[in-house]
């Protein structure tokens, strides 16, 4: 006993699951043939034959049994074998079975088990094998052990869906497994899978807007059921299909609306365009907000749970998320972590992307798509709803997952160069609203543009650096400077070791088109107190501090910064510094803290963002390097300067763009003001080891509120994907006791 008769009939199972019965006088397939599938008796794992009976009668004519008809016809036309494997959704999670004579259940148990697969859309196999106890091996199904034992021990079989709640609120009185309830009833009803749901405040309706043109029947389902299976039941689904010429697109519409009240279809007359069919299924949207999904892509399970928590918390009228890329059966392989609302980025690049949701009242505001941004629709729809809106979130959570494909701008930049072009068009556009005097120029990326702004003020700075080479050095340093500067208007102001002076220097100095300062070090200083040695000599409208190890490689550099200077609300302006020194810690967007340098949690704070998001990308930012950067002289005057004397080494820069930002200016970063690192030179803060550590334990102490919160342009869900603890970056981040 326990060889199978054919791969559908498992003895050893019918044993095990009948130990009710004495296989001593008969054998487990003749007992199933004569009475078990009559009694409900399963023959395998995920075959009911009542339930089976119950959705096909017409399998008891000519005397088969379930399994047999099954075996014999149901397999070849996908009939459903048990409420807790939808063959619909395997096959469309696992696309190649389409095509393939292999049965499902057996591609189940025989891989899809080891593969991580899940035979329902309400059960995740990685979370319930994470929240076991005990070892489970990697072929043991975990959906069985939830059947067998997980539900009556109360534990959940997703994130989102508590057994132990839907059957106190539900399923009092009933015997029924809160999970099949769910699967046959409860999604359809809107019933809350859990209490945190039930309880949120507010409740407000989310229409999901979906545009329709000639998408596989996998990933069309795939994106329907994404929404259909979504924890928070409040929503609607309104999709407009725009003159799809594929024959499977509308009967599969049309069954999934009859389906379910809450999806809603159009069939349009005439192909408006992929703006003219959001516009037209948002037109069926009666919910007071709206989202916005590809129908190829698919939402997180809790998207639109979070959208709402959200909304409820903090009143928001236009929220976004972090996002990631599926590939054809839905496995992730890449995660794209953004910035809160970033607008220098904004007019960079559609960083946004996806999930997107907006107040119906904003959305009608801005008034809709607009028909002549094709391939950019979305980007230009972001740009106007962001100058519209009153209050914009991001969530920093995947919720969306966007389909990677061959012919996607997701992954091939090569595609679609009409989009490029209306993405252009759609920053022109932004600017010209904005009263912004700009170009908008392309790069050598797609879909990455560069705004560079009219000078319409020439305003005279004040270039200062901390000389620490030699005579010669600081000659040709100079002559460099006014040999590559485009910029004319701006003066230097040096701060140099006295043996540097001599009257053939000044002499020569005095000789050149700009005029040059020289004054005196105090060595018993930091660098902060040399900069601050120099500001009463300072006659330019900004100061522009700019490290000595330092070379120009393009002569737009101060311009660049002036682009920015030029704005009313502007702290701090920095630019790009490339190569590196030996000497310097090398800072990437994923933090080292085990290191105990606090140089290099120094860099780190001022430069993981910008890593982030992009080096090649204008930007705003939290705490701009002081390599080369602008200050506003007026706004540095207020502050009395740098605080030498508790940062005079490391955190001045960090301490006054803190200030600066809570005085309510800005801090840029551009990477068209750019330098690179000189190689015959070293370089090294001013300070110890032991000054440095009280210092970032002195920055720490005051700034400790503002680290908690966090860089909010520095996306920490980085960190976490590279395995760093929250709660250990946080202490490393904002120091003891946060």
């Amino acid at each position: 006993m326990g060889k199978k008769p054919n791969p559908f009939f498992d003895p050893l199972f019918y044993v095990r699951e009948n130990s009710d019965l004495d296989f001593t006088r008969i054998d487990p397939l003749s007992h199933y043939i004569t009475k078990g599938w009559r009694e409900g008796r399963q023959p395998r794992p995920y075959f009911d034959p009542l339930f089976y009976l119950q959705h096909y009668p017409d399998s008891a004519v000519n005397g088969f049994d379930p399994l047999s008809h099954y075996i014999r016809i149901g397999r070849g036309k996908s009939h459903r074998t048990s409420l807790f494997f939808d063959d619909a959704w395997y096959i469309d999670r696992t696309p190649v079975l389409a095509d393939s004579a292999e049965d499902i259940l057996l591609h189940y148990s025989d891989y899809g088990i080891r593969e991580g697969k899940s035979p329902i859309p309400v059960f995740d196999p990685l979370f319930y094998r994470n929240n076991l106890e005990e070892k489970f091996g990697e072929e043991e199904d975990p959906l069985a052990h939830y059947l067998k034992t997980g539900e009556e021990e109360g534990r959940r079989p997703c994130p989102w869906f508590d057994p132990v709640y839907y059957k106190e609120r539900y399923l009092a009185d009933s015997p029924a497994s809160p999970l099949g309830h769910f699967l046959a009833e409860g999604v359809g009803q809107g019933l809350y899978p859990n209490r945190e749901i039930a309880e949120l405040p507010q409740k407000p309706t989310i229409s999901v807007v979906v545009p329709v043109y000639n998408v596989a029947a996998h990933h069309l389902n795939n994106c329907i059921r994404s929404v259909l299976y979504q924890s928070y039941p409040h929503w609607q689904l309104c999709l407009a299909d725009d003159c799809s010429t594929l024959p499977h697109v509308r009967p599969l519409l049309e069954e999934w609306a009859a389906r379910d009240q809450r999806i809603r279809i159009i069939f349009l007359e005439t192909n408006r365009g992929i703006a003219g069919a959001t516009n037209a299924a948002a037109a069926l949207a009666d919910g007071d907000h709206l989202g916005f999904l590809d129908n190829d892509d698919e939402l997180a399970s809790d998207c639109l749970f979070r959208n709402v928590q959200t909304i409820t918390a903090t009143g928001a009228d236009l929220l976004y998320s972090d996002e990631d890329l599926i590939g054809d059966d839905g496995r992730s392989f890449s995660i794209f972590h953004k910035p809160d609302y970033n607008p220098e980025l904004l007019l960079c690049h559609n960083y946004v992307t996806h999930f997107v949701v907006t107040a119906k009242k904003l959305w009608q505001k801005v008034g809709g798509c607009t028909d002549n941004r094709s391939g950019a629709q979305d980007y230009d729809l972001f740009l106007r709803l962001a100058e519209g809106a009153e209050r914009i979130n991001h969530i920093s959570e995947v919720l969306y997952h966007w389909r990677a494909s061959e012919t996607s701008t997701s992954i091939n930049h090569s595609q679609k160069d009409y989009a490029d072009e209306a993405g252009r068009r759609s920053v022109v556009d932004a600017l010209q609203r904005q009263e912004i005097e700009a170009e908008v120029l392309p790069t050598d990326l797609k879909y990455f543009y560069r705004v560079q702004r009219e000078l319409y003020l020439l305003p005279l700075l004040s270039l200062v650096s901390r000389w620490t080479g030699d005579r010669d050095g600081l000659r040709t340093w100079i002559q460099n400077l006014l040999q590559r500067t485009e910029y004319s208007n701006y003066e230097v102001v040096l701060v140099v070791d006295p043996e540097i002076i001599d009257a053939g220097l000044e002499e020569q100095l005095l000789a050149l088109d700009q005029p040059v300062r020289l004054l005196v070090a105090d060595r018993q200083g930091g660098l902060a107190a040399c900069y601050n040695q120099a500001l009463p000599h300072c006659d330019g409208d900004y100061v522009v501090f700019v490290r000595d190890d330092l070379a120009i490689d393009d002569g737009y550099w101060l311009s660049a910064l002036v682009e920015y200077c030029q704005r009313p609300d502007t702290g701090i302006v920095a630019g790009r510094v490339d190569g590196d020194a030996a000497d310097v810690p090398e800072v990437t967007p994923i933090p080292e803290i085990d290191n105990p340098s606090p140089w290099y949690y120094a860099r780190f704070v001022q430069q993981a963002s910008v890593l982030l998001n992009g080096r090649h990308c204008p930007q705003n930012v939290w705490a701009p390097a002081w390599d080369c950067c602008a200050v506003n002289r007026d706004l540095f005057a207020a502050c009395n300067g740098f605080a030498a004397a508790r940062f005079p080494d490391l955190f001045a820069m960090h301490d006054l763009a803190f200030k600066c930002l809570a005085a309510g200016f800005k801090s840029y970063y551009t990477p068209y003001c750019r330098l690179h690192l000189r190689g015959d030179r070293g370089y090294a803060p001013t300070g110890t080891e032991d000054s440095w550590k009280r210092e970032l334990q002195a920055f720490q102490d005051q700034w400790r509120a503002e680290l908690v919160q966090g860089d909010p342009y520095y996306n920490r869900g980085a960190a976490c994907e590279a395995g760093i603890d929250p709660a250990r970056f946080l202490a490393w981040f904002a120091g003891a006791g946060s």
